[in-house]
């Protein structure tokens, strides 16, 4: 990952090189009245380094949003199942039906968040590199396990097994979350050294 970082840093820095050598190419060709065409090759080659120089920003900026998407997602699981666990220790098999159907509606908002992760774990994500995409994925298979035992718990009405799956499946978000933020910052940090 961090190899990847330093070659978009790299990437970037060169975009500035490049657009001072257009910039200083277009002002020679402003003070002569006479073209040669060899006089364009080095408008051409410079403009082409650049494009590919804000195709490279463009990629790592669309990455960082990929990647504060995933984020958000399990900061949403952390967050609602920390919401969810403190309303369950009140709860047992015997609860009225209206304080189980607050979790269920509060469960909402995990489900929600866990078909993002669907969706990413079949090919709909971006990735850092091989490496993060492993972790991640592992990751993600760790937060579908834990879901899934505890909407199971919840639709059975287990309080007590509720109760230790939710934290389970909250303690999986925040690993996932602190992951995705890892590298958030990293390629945060290779920006701003610029």
């Amino acid at each position: 990952m961090a190899a990847e970082i330093a070659f978009w840093t790299k990437e970037i820095m060169g975009l500035t090189s490049a657009l001072r050598n257009a910039s200083e190419t277009v002002e020679t060709l402003r003070f002569k009245r006479k073209l040669k065409g060899d006089e364009l090759n080095p408008v051409a080659k410079n403009l082409n380094v650049m494009s590919k120089k804000i195709d490279n920003v463009k990629n790592i900026g669309s990455l960082l949003g990929y990647y504060m998407e995933y984020s958000k997602c399990a900061h949403d699981i952390r967050t609602i199942s920390d919401k969810i666990g403190e309303l369950v220790i009140n709860l047992n098999e015997k609860s009225p039906e209206s304080e189980w159907k607050s979790i269920r509606i509060m469960f909402e908002t995990v489900k929600e968040a866990h078909e993002e992760f669907k969706n990413i774990k079949t090919g709909g994500g971006r990735w850092l590199d091989e490496k993060d995409r492993g972790r991640i994925l592992t990751r993600l298979e760790d937060v579908t396990v834990k879901y899934t035992t505890a909407k199971g718990y919840l639709d059975e009405k287990r309080s007590g097994d509720l109760e230790g799956s939710i934290t389970k499946l909250k303690d999986e978000a925040m690993s996932l979350e602190k992951l995705f933020n890892g590298s958030i910052n990293d390629m945060l940090k290779g920006l701003i050294s610029i």
